[in-house]
């Protein structure tokens, strides 16, 4: 079935507070990967929390650029149309409540009226910008501007002016400006600065209907001019045209046909979700040559830039998903990641604007190699392999950048316990070396490939086989006294050694090799799939938001509220249980995700559990980004069509999709029974028809060996 727009309600999943996070859900309106989202602003004092589905009260419409409400926002404003003969000098005095019942939040297109001002407001964005078109009803016709950090304000004549603003968080750019022009059709008659945060423009009193069309540079105040007159062009009916257009190309890549519609509304979700990050950090100049701000040289760069986008998280779903079904934007992707290791000296960890550094690991590299194997930009390859080898060889002065601790880790092959969340950067520092050898391989680097891969087996020296789990240990080797599997923090990242001791992707055969026997592997998975989701706080000495997700998700230890915990159910394939997983899988998928304010069960962060959720309803999941393999799960849905980036078609059927029906019996590709437990990129590529065969109970049969997913490692 096509897809309509209407169908999308931005709301879902939508955050409620600090202590229950949803990642960045808000309901956003912006164009596929834009430079800007928008979104209306209900509650102010909530910090990075502002907006709420059950809020009465609006204060106005918020250009924001903020990844994470961990993260915070940088360079944002708000506008708030006014009317009538009030005289509100702050946001919070223009407040006015809004209709709820005709509100519109879509993709394209956000809809709302004012209670107070007697106004309808209508937005639709564009890369750069937005334009809002305002129905008055009343004298005085006005527009209220919230400007923080306010530097300057110029009016260039009666329909236009320019601001600038000022970056308010860390980077190495504290003067980081964006400049705003903005323009009216019908000419300013009065304007009011209360102060320099709150500027009041108002209209003709004859005029009914105004146009506020905007856009924004982080290069000057001329680009930003430019950009405004190219978002000028157009009437507010083409531009929203041309926005639903672009929507609609991008969320008809993958159709569904199924009567499950509270589950096909998740997915629909979802998949808006996932094209919403990472956000373009380019502009095109006079000549329509992309240019970029750099924030550690404080130049005008040339070429693409992208920015807002966690790869720790992103890396396991949303980027594998792009290669499937969005291989120019990938492409383009590419080529911007790898200017920020030409401009800057490493690739980047976490950026938003510039890099924060805030997580273990650099599995931007997975990124890579998962591009790498599949064929997508090997023009870019040699300078990548470059650029990783630099992060896993050469340690930076600045903890933000590469890998924290990697000369701690070549001499000792772990990273020790004096640098904070060792175990898993130790887990992901071999997985990346994985990666790199993958790169090399490509590249015909047969030396480079042999040395990595060797490296890639590092997590075998957190391994203690007294407790039989990953432990951090300190320079001499001694593993960490006063150890309980339960405790939070210290060597594990927003988790404890259940959520993050199997993050072994790359090389699950040789993890499970190093328990006494296949048996005891079997049982450490059942013990982390059966075990209640009890806690103890550790290093963190509070409960943080993941606990509150773990405990209120009630699934075992299986945290999949969180990034560590995607892959988990799926390590029972590696053994030839598979039925376990897709039990695991199917119950998760139809409890854990509504079509309402709560959708997610945790971190929804730059797309990444919505993508989780994207492959693992369609039946298949990148285990392993970097390997060119995904591994076969169970579907949710009746069909499923993927119109993939080379034209071919992949169509997933499946006989029995209601709830009962838990476990897969068989799989045809294309019309041949299979009993592989894998699906190669390339063959996906081609096109096939994959039917599963579902069934009330397990089927439990052994799996061939040749059938299971094995140790990437020994490939």
């Amino acid at each position: 079935m096509g897809m309509t727009l209407s169908e999308i309600d931005t709301r879902f999943g939508t955050a409620n507070d600090p202590d229950f996070s949803h990642g960045n859900c808000l309901p956003v309106t912006a164009l596929p990967f834009a430079m800007n989202h928008f979104v209306p602003q209900t509650n102010g004092n909530r910090g990075s929390w502002w907006f709420h589905p059950d809020d009465r009260m609006l204060e106005g419409f918020r250009l924001t650029h903020q990844p994470s409400p961990w993260v915070g926002d940088f360079t944002t404003f708000i506008m708030q149309p006014i009317s009538g003969n009030d005289e509100p000098k702050s946001i919070y005095q223009a407040r006015t409540s809004y209709r709820q019942q005709t509100a519109v939040f879509q993709p394209d297109y956000l809809r709302l009226e004012s209670e107070r001002y007697h106004l309808t407001t209508q937005l639709v964005p564009s890369i750069y910008g937005a334009v809002l078109k305002i129905t008055y009803q009343q004298e005085r016709p006005g527009l209220l501007l919230h400007l923080p950090r306010r530097q300057s304000f110029e009016q260039l004549d009666d329909q236009t002016i320019v601001v600038s603003l000022t970056y308010n968080q860390a980077s190495h750019d504290q003067h980081l400006t964006m400049y705003l022009a903005l323009t009216v059709t019908s000419p300013i008659w009065e304007v009011k600065q209360d102060n320099p945060e709150n500027v009041r423009l108002y209209f003709e009193a004859a005029s009914q209907e105004q146009l506020v069309t905007l856009a924004t540079s982080f290069i000057s105040k001329e680009q930003a001019l430019l950009n405004l007159a190219r978002e000028s062009s157009q009437s507010f009916e083409d531009k929203q045209a041309d926005a639903t257009a672009t929507w609609l190309d991008k969320l008809n890549r993958i159709q569904i046909e199924d009567e499950k519609m509270e589950q096909v509304a998740v997915f629909k979700h979802c998949l808006y979700r996932a094209f919403l990050f990472p956000t373009r950090f380019y502009e095109l100049d006079d000549k329509s040559q992309p240019i970029h701000y750099q924030m550690v040289t404080q130049t005008v760069e040339k070429g693409v830039y992208y920015t807002n986008n966690g790869f720790w998280d992103t890396a396991k779903t949303g980027y594998p998903l792009f290669s499937l079904i969005a291989q120019d934007d990938l492409s383009e992707m590419l080529e911007g990641f790898l200017n920020h290791y030409r401009e800057v000296g490493y690739l980047p960890k976490w950026l938003s604007p510039d890099e924060l550094g805030m997580m273990p690991g650099t599995l931007i590299d997975t990124v890579i190699a998962d591009a790498c194997v599949k064929g997508i930009r090997l023009d870019l390859m040699p300078e990548f392999l470059t650029a990783m080898i630099k992060s896993a060889t050469l340690e930076s002065s600045d903890i933000r950048y590469g890998r924290q601790g990697v000369t701690a880790y070549q001499a000792l092959g772990y990273v020790p316990n004096d640098y904070p969340e060792s175990v898993n950067a130790t887990l992901d520092y071999a997985y990346s070396d994985f990666c790199i050898a993958q790169g090399a391989k490509c590249l015909g680097e047969e030396r480079i490939f042999e040395r990595y891969l060797m490296r890639a087996q590092n997590y075998r020296n957190c391994f203690d086989v007294q407790t039989g789990l990953m432990r951090g240990r300190n320079r001499a080797g001694q593993f960490a006294p006063d150890f309980s599997p339960l405790a939070w923090g210290g060597a594990y990242t927003e988790g404890s050694v259940y959520q993050n001791g199997c993050s072994v992707v790359h090389d699950v055969a040789g993890l499970a090799k190093l328990y006494p026997n296949r048996s005891a592997f079997i049982a450490h998975l059942d013990t982390l799939h059966q075990t209640p989701p009890n806690f103890e706080v550790g290093s963190y000495g509070t409960q943080i938001h993941e606990m509150s997700e773990m405990v209120a998700l009630n699934f075992a230890q299986v945290a999949i509220s969180n990034q560590p915990s995607f892959h988990v159910p799926y390590l029972y394939h590696f053994v030839g249980q598979p039925y376990k997983a897709q039990v695991v899988l199917k119950q998760l998928m139809m409890k854990a995700f509504h079509p309402t304010p709560q959708a997610f069960p945790g971190d929804e962060d730059n797309g990444s559990m919505a993508s989780w959720f994207l492959f693992n309803s369609l039946g298949f999941y990148p285990f392993c980004s970097g390997s060119g393999e995904y591994t076969l799960g169970i579907p949710l849905f009746d069909k499923a069509t993927l119109y993939l980036s080379n034209g071919q078609e992949l169509i997933i059927t499946a006989n029995q999709t209601a709830e009962q029906y838990q476990f897969v019996d068989e799989v045809e590709l294309n019309g041949q029974v299979s009993t592989s437990l894998v699906l190669k990129h390339d063959d996906i590529m081609q096109g096939k028809d994959i039917a599963f065969k579902l069934s009330l109970v397990p089927i439990i049969k052994e799996v061939a060996a040749d059938d299971l997913p094995t140790s990437l490692t020994q490939k």
